[in-house]
């Protein structure tokens, strides 16, 4: 098994190699065997790369992430008692007096987090807080709740549930909250429903992978599987086996798809519904935006797709703040911001995007002081390489401007690494666009940029030396990318921004 998994694991630096060779010399391979070939070998690939995704899980022999339920399970199914700042101190009274009733004493932790302040305190201080969240619950719900603790500290293990009391606590909006709360709220640890909240997103994962491969084809779903498998970021425990986590990243590939096809309202309502589960998709409206207001400019006529994506976009956004303020009142918005703003401007070393290119030009000697005290340079900044863009973006066809926002996500929003399995965007654009050189290099950086990372992480575990390197690939792919599409456009003049795309094709990765 040790072998086994060796050969698994060493996998990210041999799947990759192999599928460069395909991406520069598909073509070529093709033209002296057959299609089948080509396409056989990308399947194989994807199956490998696959497998390394999935192996942890099955070396594990269970597909139930518990530090992620902690959080997310608790946070949506207890909203209501818990709020964003209450799920630490509860578990540990929760835990505290399951403890008692074996006859132990209270559980030993070294430190936690006051999610109040967002600081560390002891655990004495922390324990003096629960009279006050405690009396949230109604007897039923508490002793519901000591239950529910207890099968996640057992799932995450003990180091895991004392490492979660460290971590920064339930993030998720109250949009996300309403939508996974109807999910949680009717999983039960005793009914045995809770351990089938992973596999909603294995449900997620297929139906994404089944509308990309009969929209952009057999290949461009292979390569989207192949970094999905084989990149740091994007195949990272906690978007395993956890719950409705990769719902946003889903949304976004469905709003592609429906960009490809001619369907822009759905395209918005799904951009829109990724907007409010994390806040940040908001920015992958950037190319529809820039797409309207070339043609006010440029012809003084209203773009009436870019309309319609907008009002489907606009229409989710603001029935899904209407809905979870209804349900659990305006406060709870308001306390969300107030946990979000600070978190999300945070410098930390676990993070990528242009901020942190930002940084390492000014030197990282004091770096969240030295951000805030440039912060309106850096935006100026960021709006002048998004001007200077959109004059390629409006050329691009609908779904890759709307592919073209991972470049404003990269630009203006710093998440933790995590998140950045948007990568499989930029991914299928270039998967799409095969047959240029522009993608092929930026293909090529994004393996690179996988091999690189697994490297730096045995080196240097997580890190400033992990992810820096990354924000600053990405924004060689940006420049590279950017330059190329507006050489290829200044080529050719007559083509405008006006002109309607064409039909959708089953699989025009295919084609040569």
């Amino acid at each position: 098994m040790t072998d086994l998994s060796s050969l698994i694991v060493n996998l990210v630096y041999v799947v990759p190699p192999l599928a460069l060779v395909l991406v520069w010399g598909g073509a070529w391979i093709e033209a002296r065997s057959s299609r089948r070939v080509v396409t056989a070998a990308w399947a194989a690939l994807a199956l490998l790369a696959m497998v390394h995704y999935a192996w942890p899980n099955v070396r594990a022999q269970r597909y139930f992430n518990g530090y992620e339920h902690f959080h997310y399970y608790l946070g949506t199914k207890y909203a209501h008692e818990l709020g964003y700042t209450g799920l630490y101190v509860a578990t540990v009274a929760a835990l505290d007096e399951n403890a008692a009733d074996r006859g132990r004493g209270p559980i030993k932790i070294e430190r936690a987090r006051n999610l109040e302040t967002g600081k560390h305190v002891s655990p004495e201080r922390l324990r003096r807080m629960i009279p006050d969240v405690k009396a949230r619950f109604t007897p039923e719900r508490w002793q519901e709740y000591r239950v529910d603790a207890a099968y996640l500290a057992e799932r995450a293990s003990w180091t895991g549930m004392v490492k979660a009391l460290d971590d920064k606590g339930y993030n998720a909006s109250p949009a996300w909250t309403l939508v996974s709360g109807l999910f949680s709220s009717n999983a039960s640890v005793p009914s045995g429903r809770v351990a089938l909240l992973p596999w909603i997103d294995v449900l997620l994962w297929l139906v994404a992978f089944t509308a990309l491969g009969r929209t952009y084809g057999a290949r461009a779903l292979a390569l989207v599987l192949v970094v999905l498998g084989t990149q740091l970021v994007t195949d990272h425990a906690h978007l395993k086996a956890a719950f409705l986590r990769v719902d946003w990243i889903v949304c976004l590939l469905l709003a592609l798809v429906a960009q490809r096809k001619g369907r822009p309202a759905l395209a918005g309502a799904l951009v829109g519904y990724a907007a409010m589960m994390r806040v940040f998709p908001i920015v992958f409206g950037f190319g529809v935006g820039v797409k309207l207001v070339a043609e006010l400019v440029r012809h003084r006529r209203v773009d009436r797709a870019s309309v319609l994506f907008l009002v489907g976009m606009g229409a989710v956004m603001a029935m899904l703040v209407a809905a979870s303020a209804g349900v659990y009142g305006v406060d709870y918005w308001r306390e969300f911001f107030d946990k979000i703003v600070p978190h999300a401007s945070a410098v930390t070393s676990w993070r990528i995007g242009f901020r942190y290119v930002f940084l390492l030009v000014l030197g990282f000697d004091g770096a969240q002081e030295s951000f805030d005290t440039y912060s309106a340079l850096f935006y100026l900044i960021c709006l002048a390489l998004l001007v200077a863009s959109a004059f390629v973006v409006e050329k691009l066809e609908a779904d890759d401007a709307l592919a073209f926002g991972f470049f404003a996500f990269y630009l203006l929003m710093a998440p933790t690494y995590y998140y950045y399995v948007a990568l499989l965007i930029p991914t299928l654009w270039f998967a799409k666009h095969l047959s240029t050189q522009w993608a092929k290099v930026g293909l090529t950086i994004l393996f690179l940029i996988g091999m690189a990372m697994h490297k730096l992480m045995a080196l240097y575990d997580r890190g400033s030396a992990v992810f820096v390197p990354m924000s600053v690939a990405v924004l060689v792919i940006f420049v590279w990318v950017t330059r190329a599409l507006w050489l290829e456009q200044r080529r050719a003049p007559s083509t405008s921004a006006t002109t309607p795309d064409p039909p959708a094709d089953p699989s025009p990765i295919d084609q040569r």
